[in-house]
């Protein structure tokens, strides 16, 4: 859908567009109204020597648009990286919130008041965190009910505002006090829009061996199910203490029962985003070690 609407707008943004002053702002968007006005004369039957006159500045102003929208697709890309950078993204790539951002930079423009003196960028931030923001929210893993959505989506604006004042990722109580909340309700709503990991997925790209099956097996000695000479002990031990213990926890090997993501972050006071990055590290070094063995 993202890509359908921005290719209806005929945004193909050049390798090097420079970056527009407030004047070339305001001619644009004088430009882009003069254009839509035209556009509306059009559609209701002007004709004779005036309607030539009409559809040259009708299409002036898309050209206009065009180039407002192209010049400021960098600062869609430079949210996309900073969100990524500071804040979950639901499994969202910065491409996808590059194009996010660029509907955020979209209905800016359309939307953009010149009159109000302005400039273009600090109004279209707003468009673009929102389009992004949204995105983020949809590409949850999780079902939510209105208020669990509406919440997460309030967390996640505080989140991404505050990291951008205070130009470092805002820890938990930050972003409590900020919403008026406590530690606690937070811990859950992030455990709501954490991502989910697939227990069948392979531990590689082409590797045979699945993440259930090495981290679960019934005998982790036996090397035709798990088809690997290693044993998960072997395994683990690249590990850390840290992510060694919250795999565990996690994927139950201790137990037989895995662990609640929320579980496990109230269990060593931390926010659930921080066991996520812990275990997606962990992960990580397990695929490493398991494509070794695959590979030899």
């Amino acid at each position: 859908m993202t890509t359908s609407l921005i290719q209806s707008h005929q945004i193909d943004p050049p390798a090097e567009v420079p970056v527009l002053s407030a004047e070339v702002e305001v001619e644009l968007a004088k430009s882009i109204e003069a254009g839509l006005y035209a556009g509306h004369l059009l559609d209701h039957g002007a004709v004779g020597p005036r309607k030539a006159e009409l559809l040259e500045v009708a299409a002036e102003g898309k050209a206009a648009f065009t180039q407002f929208v192209t010049a400021n697709i960098r600062l869609a890309a430079w949210y996309a990286r900073r969100r990524a950078a500071v804040a979950a993204t639901g499994g969202l790539t910065i491409e996808d919130l590059t194009n996010e951002g660029v509907l955020g930079v979209i209905r800016a423009v359309q939307k953009f008041d010149y009159t109000q003196g302005y400039k273009f960028s600090t109004y279209a931030s707003w468009w673009i965190r929102n389009f992004q923001q949204r995105a983020v929210t949809a590409a949850s893993p999780a079902t939510l009910d209105a208020a669990d959505r509406e919440q997460c989506t309030t967390m996640l604006t505080e989140r991404q505002y505050l990291a951008t004042e205070l130009g470092r990722i805002p820890t938990p109580a930050e972003i409590a006090s900020a919403m008026g909340t406590t530690v606690r309700a937070l811990s859950q709503w992030q455990g709501m829009i954490a991502p989910a990991y697939s227990l069948d997925a392979p531990l590689a790209p082409g590797a045979a061996v699945s993440i259930g099956a090495t981290l679960a097996a019934p005998d982790p000695g036996d090397v035709a199910a798990l088809r690997t000479p290693r044993r998960v002990s072997d395994l683990l031990a690249v590990l850390t203490d840290r992510e060694c213990s919250v795999v565990r926890e996690m994927f139950g090997l201790d137990t037989g029962i895995p662990a609640p993501l929320a579980q496990v972050a109230a269990t060593r006071k931390v926010a659930s985003d921080r066991v996520v990055a812990v275990v997606e590290a962990a992960l990580s070094k397990l695929r490493a070690a398991a494509t070794g063995e695959v590979a030899a």
